[in-house]
């Protein structure tokens, strides 16, 4: 074959190569089942505040969706680390050295193995404050503030959940916010 002949045939390999690898990472990047019918879901939305959700956010969704963390995965620190440490090594995630235990602190403290798992859509008036607290643009007194009222009486709906927290605090969380008691959900 001549060279040009090999030439072609490698760029022809190229394309389907790259064909494939985009492909597979769009895929990869879609995570599971939407929310709901043609509905998208913004999964770094549900990272809780503090140190280490900038690097969370930024370095995790290179490989896969951040639904895997929020909605799958539960380990201690020790866990975390390890699992931050395999990515880096066996998938050569672009992690900083200085990041990995950064990422698997703050791991640890938010998807503990004693953290629910997230389910959607959230309950609002059954939650527990770990799963509320998901509820990133949230701070600590306003998940507060859901509990003790929600403890007085059930939140009927959006419009009485924002005169709690506040206007347009959860906005970009409407769409999987529910004010039923969980018994709701398909089976």
């Amino acid at each position: 074959m001549s060279k040009v002949g090999m030439t072609g045939w490698f760029g022809v390999g190229i394309s389907v190569g790259s064909f494939f690898l985009i492909s597979w990472t769009g895929f990869s990047q879609q995570g599971g089942p939407p929310a709901g019918p043609a509905q998208k879901v913004d999964w770094t939305a549900f990272l809780p505040a503090g140190e280490g959700k900038f690097q969370v956010a930024a370095y995790c969704p290179l490989c896969h969706t951040i639904q895997t963390i929020v909605s799958d995965r539960r380990d201690d620190e020790s866990g975390w680390m390890a699992t931050v440490e395999r990515m880096v090594e066996d998938n050569h995630a672009p992690i900083q050295d200085d990041d990995i235990p950064v990422i698997g602190k703050y791991l640890a403290h938010h998807f503990s193995r004693s953290t629910p798992i997230l389910e959607l859509p959230i309950h609002i008036n059954t939650a527990p404050k770990e799963i509320l607290v998901m509820l990133g643009s949230l701070s600590g007194a306003e998940v507060q503030k859901i509990l003790d009222a929600r403890a007085k009486e059930k939140v009927k709906d959006f419009k009485a959940l924002e005169a709690i927290v506040g206007s347009g605090k959860l906005s970009k969380y409407e769409s999987v916010i529910s004010f039923g008691d969980g018994s709701d959900k398909p089976k």
